[in-house]
């Protein structure tokens, strides 16, 4: 009820204005006569160069106009009015979201009786307070890009990283203070592209497929939300009056590769990548469409190193990879009003083994796989030439499935726990220089509706706008994950006579989990571009973001779904048993104030648009993501926990269900929980150098209140307590709380310098200094001592640098590059042991806090207890860097008409630097402070690409 009343009153704030299509551009400008006085009454008309779309406005009395709602693409303009000479600036190229100023002078038709000039898009962005840009069309196809994965050239922009995401699962990218793999928001085609469950990026598409695609990193507008971090918005390809497409492989095998420093020859590494794409028209003018596919298939490959330790596991072992995507699109001009858009979008992959490597076994390694489509469907209604509306509607479905590696069964039915999948679950072995068994097991279908609707509303200096965005989410997972887990201080094999080789903690959940968990993510917004006089922009808004059903609000009235494992049901479908749930207070649960101000100025300081000064402010609301809370749906879970357990019978003849009923270890969720957010600030300028480059320079400031955190609810009153193993509630073990009271800090200041392409040559740099703080999102190592658990982000690095260029020489023979150099990460040191014996096994050694490898170590500490545990002193902790060189060259075969083939050589890695992996950090292992693994080596890539 409380959501309702919040979206009816931000509806009212919107009333008296009209809602801005998002990813649309616009362009603006002021018509004069040659004595510079404003001329009113001119009409003002843009032409689509490739699809026929018109669109005509009149000046207004102060002789400007405005043209918005405009999709990607080059552009005409013409000026006309009677007794003045028409005036057409050609090829204006309008990227994602530009704003472009055009303005005219027209001379009295006596003196001429028609110019045509040849235009240019700005290099300065004069009405954006926001820090941001775009990855053109341009750079994606000609960059080199390793696997064709476009979203890896969001990294071209300052305040960039891929450090704290989940690679093993989906290609993302962290974006300002999205620090985290869940803090960023992406778009497609204005329609959110994001899971719920844990908020990564949905659905990838060809790179044949994305036209372009821009990163706003710090202050975006009041569109975009439900992300404290940045966003990612990108438009798929339309056709064109004319027909264009292409055929591609792009292909890789052992002989083009080099070995890295921890492969002792070259593994039968081959990749196949295929596909292609094509777009024209059905109806001239009017009905265009365009289609793309891509397919991969890899012979991937890892490499085990223990440095010795455990040569049984050592080797390279194969990874098989493949992936299909396949994109279709239609867009129809109904009239010079109406637009209409449809759009579908296909992927199915596979991932196998995915976290293997360094010290962990090929066991260790689970398979991913995440079949997923989505349909778009929308209309540009242009009401008048002050009023543009956007709607979109989506339908999206994607299923994550997980299972481990060894054995390799995959289980495709959710809800389902048979014996056979029971059995496929291997036992779990962490050592301080080995890692075996997985724990995946899972499925998770999630189902999304959604309605967007965004217009604008242009009088006066005002650009007014409005809009909501509405999603209805069904997420139904299960998870089966009831693995034996055993947690060992030593590398030393087993021996039963010898307590010092008994593991000294273990964990196994006996029932499996099967939720249906739905749930809502509503905003609505009102934002105002005004400009007061020629040279200063001011850029105001306000965002409301609700969610419902995250929340647990209705947790005693949901339906959920039987358990059944095997032949024993667990938890029978209907309403949950409310005797079950003593912590819950349902009366306190939600989140229903999430107003988030945005405002920004801009200042464009000569009034040419050569250099703009520009500051803004915002607060961003983030995704609460449904996966935490889930496992309060599960309280009798059955978890089982012993410390110095027997091995390998932790039981020793009891019954397992017996002893987890015995003492109850459960997960629940903060009934004082609300939304993670951040506070944005920026502050920067961009200056024009020549015709063709830019510098810009932003400083960057994020505090972030609300952050995931966890705690044990009952935990021990003391150390006595703790030690007695007394807790407080004595029905209870483990009460894990997922709570929201972490903070984070982000600190940076990003540099670029943009050369646009001109005399055949185009060249990107990007710098950014900086460093990231926050709170660790798990169990504190200590819960005496949490801020110790405040500290480096898992994503810090303090230096980014990003190089690319474009050279475009004689005989159409064509040079690209990347650079990228990044420092070191920060590593967490861990005891290896539960040292405070309350089963938590994430103890650091004493007077270490967290992440300080390759920050502020105290190596003397961590060898006083290495020493106390008879090993030998570290006498350093290896901190390397990140530095690798790409490199394209291709040439291509002029045919005749838009007919040409490409052929193309390019290499990733080319100098084979070993970019060694973060090291080890286990203060127990012989292999602390060294690195076990490194990123990939130098790979060659041939391909041929027919265009026509």
């Amino acid at each position: 009820m409380k959501g309702l009343v919040m979206m009816a009153l931000a509806g009212v704030l919107g009333v008296a204005v009209m809602p801005a299509a998002a990813q649309q551009a616009v362009i603006y400008g002021t018509v004069a006569d040659a004595s510079k006085a404003v001329l009113p009454g001119v009409t003002v008309t843009v032409t689509n160069q490739g699809t026929g779309l018109k669109q005509s406005v009149p000046t207004s009395d102060r002789g400007d106009y405005r043209i918005v709602g405009l999709p990607l693409g080059v552009y005409s303009v013409v000026a006309e009015l009677v007794g003045f000479t028409t005036m057409t600036r050609k090829d204006i190229a309008l990227g994602l979201e530009a704003q472009v100023r055009v303005d005219f002078t027209l001379e009295l038709a006596s003196v001429r009786e028609a110019v045509v000039v040849v235009g240019e898009s700005p290099l300065v962005e004069i009405e954006r307070s926001e820090v941001g840009g775009n990855v053109t069309a341009e750079q994606i196809k000609t960059l080199p890009v390793t696997g064709r994965q476009w979203i890896n050239l969001a990294t071209l922009m300052p305040g960039t990283g891929q450090d704290a995401i989940r690679a093993q699962f989906y290609n993302s990218v962290n974006i300002g203070a999205g620090i985290n793999y869940y803090s960023n928001g992406f778009y497609v085609d204005n329609v959110t592209n994001n899971w719920q469950q844990q908020g990564e990026p949905r659905q990838d598409f060809p790179q044949d497929s994305i036209a372009e695609f821009r990163v706003h990193s710090f202050n975006a507008p009041p569109v975009y939300g439900f992300a404290q971090g940045g966003y990612l918005s990108a438009v798929t390809k339309s056709g064109t009056n004319e027909f264009h497409g292409d055929l591609f492989e792009f292909y890789r095998d052992k002989s083009l590769n080099a070995r890295t420093i921890f492969q002792s020859e070259k593994p039968n590494y081959r990749r196949h990548q295929m596909g292609g794409a094509l777009g024209g028209p059905v109806v001239q003018n009017r009905a265009q469409f365009f289609a793309a596919y891509e397919y991969t298939d890899e012979s991937q490959y890892f490499t085990v190193n223990t440095r010795g330790i455990f040569p049984e596991y050592e080797g390279t072992y194969l990874a098989p990879q493949w992936n299909h995507m396949a994109v279709g699109r239609f867009d129809q001009t109904v009239s010079d009003q109406h637009r209409l858009f449809a759009r579908y979008a296909l992927q199915r992959n596979l991932l196998s083994n995915t976290g293997s490597g360094g010290i962990a076994a090929p066991s260790a390694g689970s398979n991913f796989s995440a079949p997923r489509d989505a349909v778009v469907v929308g209309e540009t209604w242009v009401i008048s030439n002050r009023a543009v509306n956007e709607f979109r509607f989506q339908r999206a479905m994607a299923t994550y499935i997980g299972w481990p590696s060894v054995p390799g069964l995959k289980w495709t039915k959710a809800g389902s726990f048979p014996q056979e999948r029971l059995d496929s679950l291997p036992d779990i072995v962490t050592r301080p220089s080995l890692r075996l068994g997985n724990a995946s097991s899972f499925i998770g279908p999630e189902r999304r509706f959604e309605i967007k609707d965004d217009l604008t509303y242009t009088i006066g200096s005002h650009e007014l706008a409005v809009g909501v965005d509405l999603n209805w989410i069904l997420w139904t997972p299960d998870n089966f994950g009831s693995n034996r887990s055993f947690s060992f201080s030593t590398d030393a094999p087993f021996d039963p006579n010898n307590r010092a080789t008994y593991p000294f903690n273990f964990q196994q959940r006996l029932s499996p989990t099967h939720d249906r968990v739905p749930s809502t993510e509503h905003s609505a917004y009102v934002g105002d571009t005004w400009r007061p006089t020629s040279t200063l922009t001011l850029n105001g808004g306000l965002r409301y973001d609700v969610q419902t059903g995250v929340w647990n609000e209705d947790l005693l009235e949901q339906e959920q779904p039987e358990v059944r494992l095997v032949d024993r049901v667990l938890r029978p479908a209907g309403k949950l048993d409310p005797t079950l749930f003593p912590f819950y207070d349902g009366s306190t649960r939600g989140d229903w104030n999430n107003f988030g101000p945005r405002i920004g100025m801009t200042w464009d300081v000569s009034g040419t648009g050569r250099q703009v000064i520009r500051a803004a402010y915002g607060l961003y609301y983030n995704r609460y993501r449904a996966n935490p809370q889930r496992a309060e749906l599960s309280p009798l879970q059955r978890l089982v926990i012993i410390a110095n357990p027997n091995y390998p019978d932790p039981y020793q003849g009891r019954d397992p269900y017996v002893l987890a009923a015995t003492v109850r270890n459960i997960t629940i969720q903060g009934n004082a929980n609300r939304t993670p957010h951040t506070h944005q600030f920026s502050l920067g300028t961009t200056r024009q150098i020549g015709s063709n480059m830019a510098v810009s320079v932003d400083g960057t400031v994020a505090n972030g209140y609300k952050q995931a955190t966890t705690r044990d609810l009952n935990y021990f009153a003391d150390a006595a307590a703790r030690a007695a193993r007394r807790r407080p509630n004595a029905n209870f073990g483990q009460v894990q709380e997922n709570r929201t009271e972490g903070l984070l800090r982000y600190r940076a200041v990003e540099m670029r310098v943009t050369r646009r392409m001109a005399d055949q040559w185009q060249f990107t740099g990007s710098y950014t200094v900086g460093y990231a703080r926050n709170t660790n999102e798990g169990f504190p190592a200590d819960h005496f001592d949490p801020g110790a658990d405040y500290g480096w982000a898992d994503a810090d690095r303090r230096h980014r640098l990003t190089l690319s260029g474009i050279v475009q020489t004689f005989y159409d023979v064509q040079f690209s590059s990347i650079l990228k150099y990044q420092s070191n990460l920060a590593v967490n040191i861990l005891a290896g042991r539960d040292l405070n014996g309350d089963t938590i096994t994430n103890d650091r050694p004493p007077g270490i806090t967290r992440n300080t490898g390759c920050r502020d170590l105290d190596l003397g500490a961590v060898n006083e207890y290495r020493q106390a545990n008879r090993l030998a002193p570290a006498t350093s902790f290896f901190c390397g860097g990140y530095l690798t060189l790409d490199l394209q060259a291709s040439k291509t075969f002029e045919f005749g008409g838009q007919r040409s083939l490409e052929l193309i050589f390019q290499v990733f890695n080319l100098t084979n630097r070993a970019n060694y992996l973060p090291a080890v950090g286990n203060a127990l292992s012989p292999l602390f402070g060294q690195s076990t693994a490194v990123a990939s080596g130098r790979q060659g890539e041939l391909a041929i690409r027919l265009n026509f």
